[in-house]
């Protein structure tokens, strides 16, 4: 009887550990990915143009290396010069040569190249605009970027107050080498609270959210039911299988703080 009641046991343990590791993250997972809020998606088309991809370019042994991308977002523009919010760890690598901008409206690289016949992947990288760091505010890692373009680009409205536990998010960002993707999901935190990267660097104040991010989504924004910037995306947290769990946002008060910085070295 008691070596029966002992296998049950054990049976329930290892039930219990392969819902815990296999079945509920896989979920949240999958529901972070496919998550959407539709009458958010139809205002969320509203705000796109004002998003960014931003693609590393490391020239190196005589051959060319393109970044996946990151992302950002425009918060000031003069005439036909354009200034964007990013993470700071985006940039941070004194490795890659510059970067450059990607809008909703570029092309692919497939598209361009057919468009124009017999040029390579180079001209295409070549004709989009280059990045120019106009500030870094690493203790929030956040960074304003500025480049120099035709199109007629808009701007983000920034929120004037800080989102709540509960609320409803939208995030435009490039994870994993995809292209201005919409995820949805509910801020997390009831206040801001300590992340750290885990690379010797000092913990950045975030607040955690469900909506889905990846690599490439770093720098991107965040934005609440009335379509303003309420966050930027610096990074989340995963489990050992490298499935979701959050993301994490630097919130509005520190933009705002990083926005006057710049505008104080102007």
């Amino acid at each position: 009887m008691k070596k029966s009641i002992g296998i049950i046991l054990i049976i329930c343990i290892v039930l219990t550990l392969a819902l815990l590791i296999g079945i509920l993250p896989s979920v949240t997972d999958y529901q972070a990915k496919h998550r959407i809020y539709t009458d958010m998606q139809t205002d969320l088309s509203d705000v796109m143009n004002v998003n960014i991809r931003i693609v590393s370019v490391d020239k190196h042994d005589g051959g060319i290396a393109y970044g996946a991308g990151s992302s950002g977002v425009v918060i000031e523009k003069t005439e036909n010069k354009y200034y964007a919010l990013t993470a700071f760890h985006v940039l941070a690598n004194d490795e890659i040569d510059y970067f450059v901008v990607i809008t909703p409206d570029d092309p692919s690289v497939f598209d361009y190249k057919k468009e124009h016949e017999g040029v390579g992947q180079e001209e295409y990288y070549n004709q989009l605009p280059k990045v120019k760091v106009e500030f870094e505010k690493e203790e929030s890692d956040l960074a304003v970027i500025s480049f120099e373009s035709d199109k007629q680009i808009s701007v983000v409205q920034i929120a004037e107050t800080m989102p709540e536990k509960g609320d409803r998010i939208a995030v435009i960002s490039n994870p994993e080498g995809e292209k201005f993707v919409s995820t949805y999901g509910k801020i997390k935190s009831s206040k801001p609270e300590n992340f750290s990267f885990n690379d010797d660097q000092s913990d950045n104040l975030v607040v955690k959210h469900s909506a889905y991010e990846a690599p490439g989504s770093s720098g991107s924004a965040v934005y609440n039911e009335s379509m303003e910037l309420v966050g930027i995306n610096i990074g989340g947290g995963r489990d050992v299988f490298g499935r979701f769990r959050y993301g994490v946002m630097i919130p509005t008060d520190q933009i705002n703080e990083c926005i006057s910085g710049w505008q104080e070295e102007k």
